[in-house]
């Protein structure tokens, strides 16, 4: 996906350089690249308990979980969670979501939190390919020895 916003900042009444500072989005990229990311959004996936998760592209947390940081959906039904009730419900301009489902990350420290999303900000999580194991031969060596 093209980072439109990214890609078409300009500044207004500057100098002419290329210098983000300053810079504000031209009104198009931001209707380009809230486009693009009601597109992501409604892309649809079903979850069970069990599976990986991450955050969608252009809806990823600003804290954790980071981006590429795999979740485990613990639940799809988030009617027993009380603390999850009215989430969003705060302040005109707050963060609204339909928390349907709860997901266990591991913090830092090696603790796992649990945390309630809307399923439409997470996609399947795959390791990425430069994640495998780089030392194939020592890989092959301990497959052979337990067998």
């Amino acid at each position: 996906m093209q980072d439109s916003l990214g890609l078409l900042m300009a500044l207004q009444g500057g100098d002419g350089s290329l210098s983000r500072e300053g810079a504000k989005p031209i009104p198009e990229a931001v209707s380009d690249t809230l486009m693009d990311r009601f597109a992501v959004l409604m892309e649809k996936h079903d979850f069970a308990p069990g599976d990986l998760v991450t955050m969608k592209p252009g809806w990823e947390n600003r804290r954790e979980p980071w981006k590429g940081q795999p979740m485990i959906v613990v639940d799809t039904d988030t009617s027993d969670y009380a603390a999850l009730r009215g989430y969003g419900g705060g302040p005109p301009g707050g963060i609204v979501m339909n928390v349907d489902v709860v997901t266990a990350t591991l913090d830092p420290d090696g603790q796992c939190s649990m945390r309630g999303y809307d399923r439409r900000m997470l996609t399947p999580w795959s390791p990425k390919a430069d994640s495998k194991p780089k030392d194939t031969k020592a890989a092959s060596k301990r497959g052979r020895r337990g067998s």
